[in-house]
């Protein structure tokens, strides 16, 4: 952490810190639905038309988390 920062910049960086850890793990779990399916459709069990869907919903589902850490 720098140390020219004022204690109250300190504190707000710490936060913003914790704050994109979080982003960053609640878009991964998101992906990692998305990742499943992809291993899916490559096995042949899930058919591309259904696949697409799903990217197109993650698409969506994304849109709604990076406006709740955007500010």
């Amino acid at each position: 952490m720098d140390s020219k920062l004022t204690p109250k910049q300190q504190k707000q960086q710490q936060e913003r810190e914790i704050i994109d850890e979080y982003h960053k793990l609640v878009t991964e779990e998101a992906l990692e639905t998305l990742y499943q399916s992809f291993l899916e459709w490559k096995s042949g069990s899930l058919p591309y038309f259904e696949l697409t869907d799903l990217i197109h919903l993650f698409h969506k589902k994304n849109q709604e988390i990076y406006k709740e850490f955007t500010y």
